[in-house]
């Protein structure tokens, strides 16, 4: 009996999981879909594009208090800092809304 219970268990919570895993994969894909509606808004009404990169966006996420870190004035990790500064957001949150998926793809496979 308790086998049971256990197993039925491990099944709600790989189904919770899975849940998890998709609606954090949707949100985060409306933003990559999101992100150049609203790059081509400010465009439309300003004339300018406005570059949006992987570290802007995780700039934003940091808030201002991390004005003087890593993210604003690298020592180290040069070329880490220049990949997200190239890398277009939207690719960025594309490749973040499927990595959850691929990640509980691979938990779940074992």
């Amino acid at each position: 009996m308790s086998a049971d219970r256990g197993e039925r268990f491990l099944r709600m919570a790989d189904g919770a999981v899975a849940t998890a895993s998709l609606l954090i994969a949707m949100a985060l894909f409306l933003g990559a879909i999101g992100v150049p509606l609203y790059q081509a808004y400010v465009w439309m009404k300003a004339g300018t594009w406005p570059p949006l990169s992987a570290l802007d966006g995780i700039k934003w996420l940091a808030g201002p208090e991390a004005w003087n870190s890593w993210l604003y004035w690298p020592e180290d990790w040069i070329g880490v800092h220049k990949i997200l500064q190239e890398c277009p957001i939207s690719l960025a949150l594309i490749l973040a809304a499927v990595a959850p998926v691929w990640v509980f793809s691979k938990v779940s496979a074992n």
